[in-house]
């Protein structure tokens, strides 16, 4: 399943100019903004000493704000066919394997095992990666954390991180193993919540087009805040924490329900059909439809995601009355009764 070729000399030139395009752009930007903030510091100070604390503050709030920066980003396009790297310059590098490597270092991004690092030589703002439905990709952040990055998740992040903090933005699923860093604490913001950590292994579900919220961790601790109310809950290993609309709650998993994925395996118990088969559209990145009837049943079970969609799902008949059938480029489920 995994195509791990070497990208072409043309994406290599691509992703190599882009970079320094993004690094002279971003070098020019700082400029600026040095000088207008000494025209500004200068003007205040006539007028009084707290407008000035004002002017040096305001603008660096509003360029470190991660969530602001992604909610005004122009949407991900998740039905794209390949998966996308968007670096600050709005340049985009397109990843054509179906699961893509991406790692950062202090001075350099390697991609798909390339053999040749692409020098950074300054840190750009946020970039982007966004893996649409079908694709999925592992991310290795310059500060050592790593990230399994499911299908349908646009992850939001900086090329370096600031001195007293580390902080990205995600939309759908991912599971990240933090690098421990006790004087910059790691947020993982989303929507609904913020999830904060030192060094820990969980799993994170916020798709945008669904209204459920979840955190579960593996090992370590976290904090999460819950934006709509200012709460906050303190996640114990093996413990999950779900946001829903009528409100917040707290239990006791088995996380390899929830994290299996990651090593291509999906594990159910007792889910509605329903549930299955969305998870499995956005992991495949092709259409399932169901009958009522179907979608309402529950089942348990394991499937194998190595495997064709077909194959998934004529294994998923043996579990559950449901027969299966494909009319053209949609996947078809309905319910069987029994004999």
């Amino acid at each position: 399943m995994n195509d791990k070729s070497p990208l072409s000399n043309q994406e290599v030139e691509q992703l190599w100019q882009a970079i320094q395009t993004a690094n002279a752009d971003e070098a020019h930007k700082r400029k600026r903004r040095r000088v207008w903030l000494t025209t500004s510091i200068v003007s205040a100070a006539c007028v009084a000493g707290l407008l000035v604390v004002s002017l040096l503050i305001k603008p660096t709030v509003a360029e470190t704000d991660i969530e602001n920066f992604a909610r005004h980003e122009p949407p991900a396009n998740y039905q794209a066919p390949n998966t996308q790297l968007i670096l600050s310059d709005k340049q985009t590098v397109e990843l054509k394997e179906k699961e893509s490597v991406i790692v950062y270092d202090s001075t350099s991004i390697k991609v798909n095992n390339h053999p040749q690092k692409i020098v950074n030589t300054q840190p750009s703002t946020y970039n982007r990666l966004i893996v649409p439905m079908g694709k999925r990709s592992t991310l290795t952040l310059a500060d050592g954390s790593r990230l399994w990055v499911n299908a349908g998740t646009q992850v939001v992040y900086p090329v370096t991180f600031q001195d007293n903090r580390r902080e990205i933005y995600v939309d759908g699923e991912i599971y990240i193993d933090v690098a421990a860093d006790a004087t910059r604490p790691f947020v993982v913001k989303t929507k609904e919540i913020d999830v904060q950590v030192i060094g820990t292994e969980f799993n994170v579900t916020s798709y945008d087009d669904e209204t459920v919220t979840r955190v579960v961790l593996v090992k370590g601790a976290v904090n999460i805040t819950d934006k709509s109310n200012r709460s906050e809950t303190v996640l114990a290993p093996d413990e999950m924490f779900e946001h829903n609309p009528s409100g917040d709650r707290v239990e006791s998993v088995d996380v390899s329900l929830f994290t299996a994925w990651k090593e291509g395996m999906f594990i159910f118990r007792g889910d509605r059909i329903s549930t299955i088969l969305r998870r499995l559209s956005k992991y495949y990145g092709e259409e399932i439809v169901c009958d009522e009837a179907s979608g309402e049943l529950r089942c348990s079970g394991k499937l194998d995601l190595k495997s064709s969609l077909d194959e998934v799902l004529r294994g998923l008949t043996i579990t559950a009355p449901i027969a299966y059938s494909r009319e053209q480029q949609t996947h078809v489920i309905n319910y069987q009764k029994n004999p």
